[in-house]
């Protein structure tokens, strides 16, 4: 799962990026609740910085 996870034509969802996190999933999944609750941001799965970071979540305010 790796190497999906850096390439940029297969985009993972939200689902996928939690069990990649294996044992810290579950923190991943309640820091982007947190995010979205405390400062009313939208999720956005998104390949921000390029080949060497991968797949990422950007909060956006609405």
């Amino acid at each position: 799962m790796y190497e999906r996870m850096l390439d940029k034509q297969n985009e993972p969802t939200i689902a996928e990026m939690t069990t990649y996190c294996g044992e810290n999933g579950e923190l991943f999944t309640l820091l982007n609740e947190w995010l979205s609750q405390t400062y009313g941001t939208a999720q956005n799965v998104t390949f921000p910085y390029g080949n060497h970071y991968g797949w990422g979540i950007t909060h956006r305010k609405k």
